[in-house]
């Protein structure tokens, strides 16, 4: 046993993160999304941010034992493809959660305001949020292609046409299915599916 394959242990450990917690927010935000009331959306909103705070942890292992296992392999490693797509694929990851935290805490801020205000039993009646529901995807969809490339190690055009493909099946089934709802929203519906199709594009 050597640093590399302790390195290359705590590596998959950290994938194994970033998939079980891209598992765990996806949850909550469905269950978020079918909350019948104001306080209901807030408690599976405040457990999906919580759940959210393991990208972070699996973000710096997967760059630490990532570079230390590259730097193994000499200069020409750091141009390969896979590791080139790998990194690619951490900036994007550390965008999309920037973004999807500072959304989550001000769609939290509104929902304890409401509470404050005596809506806490009152249907969350709330617009989705398109942007969110589609990084939220997306952000899955970077693990998995991170992952793919990772194990097959393709070229460099390869590599990145995978990580593009990871983010381009998210974004456009996040357009339909968000066009979708839209649609059911502006026809004569059943009772009940007005709160459905309204918040299930909540922020995250």
């Amino acid at each position: 046993m050597d640093g590399y394959h302790i390195a290359l242990f705590v590596h998959f450990v950290a994938l194994f993160i970033a998939v079980a917690t891209s598992s765990r927010v996806h949850f909550f935000a469905d269950r978020r999304a079918k909350a019948e009331t104001v306080r209901e959306t807030l408690e599976w909103h405040t457990l999906l941010m919580s759940a959210a705070k393991g990208f972070p942890i699996a973000v710096v292992l997967l760059v630490l034992t990532g570079s230390y296992m590259v730097s193994k392999g000499g200069a020409l490693a750091w141009s390969t493809g896979f590791v080139i797509a790998g990194f690619t694929g951490v900036v994007l990851l550390l965008a999309s959660g920037n973004i999807l935290a500072a959304r989550g805490r001000g769609f939290a801020r509104r929902l304890e305001q409401r509470i404050r205000d005596g809506e806490g039993a009152n249907p969350l009646g709330m617009p989705g949020d398109i942007v969110s529901a589609t990084l939220l995807r997306a952000t899955f969809g970077i693990v998995v292609a991170v992952v793919f490339d990772m194990t097959l190690k393709p070229t460099l055009v390869d590599a990145l046409g995978v990580l593009a493909l990871g983010i381009a099946i998210p974004v456009v089934s996040s357009a339909v299915s968000h066009r979708a709802r839209r649609r059911l929203s502006e026809s004569p519906s059943l009772p009940g599916t007005e709160i459905a199709s309204s918040s299930s594009d909540l922020p995250s």
